[in-house]
């Protein structure tokens, strides 16, 4: 639900997240204690010992949060998230496209809807080179959602790897060379270099 995000071996909390995590706070501060968890932790294995009947946990849980939750939704204010300025340009109308969120992932959207309803794929930079023009590489998705890297160039270029690509040329060679699993390999099978990958991220 895009509450944090992955940067390299790392979880982030997004503004997003931040802001549900002050809303539960504040709707539900039993609810999201570190005691209230480690209780409900031990009664469901209760429960699963067979030495209480599941049905009195929830009857004793339940009323506190229906009600937690009835009281929520008519004192919390809704809350708006900013949306995230790219630095793509709508060529329609000229405003900086916005990071917006869909059923599939980030999109990028133009911010004078409905005036203008222009719509372009996220298309997110990994700081390598097209080894063949010299652009951006670029991670993509296909229609189905499996991830690629093509270059920003295309269709003009049509560099497509579905390995990540890597800023290090490959040594015996001097080709690209991309991540497969814990090692990174010569893109050239018919090189086929190999090296342990040093960092994991």
């Amino acid at each position: 639900r895009h509450y944090v995000t992955r940067e390299k071996k790392n979880l982030y909390m997004t503004e997003l997240g931040e802001v549900v995590n002050d809303m539960m706070k504040q709707a539900f501060p039993s609810i999201v204690d570190v005691n209230f968890t480690a209780n409900m932790e031990q009664l469901l294995d209760a429960v699963g010992d067979g030495i209480i009947n599941w049905k009195t946990v929830v009857e004793n849980f339940w009323p506190d949060l229906e009600a937690s939750v009835q009281a929520a939704e008519k004192e919390l204010d809704k809350v708006k998230i900013e949306d995230e300025v790219s630095d793509v340009i709508c060529e329609n109308c000229g405003r900086h496209m916005v990071v917006k969120y869909g059923p599939h992932g980030k999109f990028l959207a133009c911010p004078g809807f409905p005036e203008c309803r222009n719509t372009k794929p996220y298309q997110e930079k990994i700081g390598v080179s097209c080894p063949r023009c010299g652009g951006e590489i670029l991670r993509k998705k296909t229609r189905k959602g499996r991830v690629y890297y093509g270059c920003e160039h295309y269709p003009e270029c049509e560099f497509m790897s579905w390995q990540q690509p890597v800023r290090e040329k490959c040594p015996k060679c001097g080709g690209y060379m991309v991540i497969r699993g814990n090692r990174i390999a010569c893109a050239d099978k018919e090189c086929g270099f190999v090296k342990k990958r040093e960092d994991k991220d």
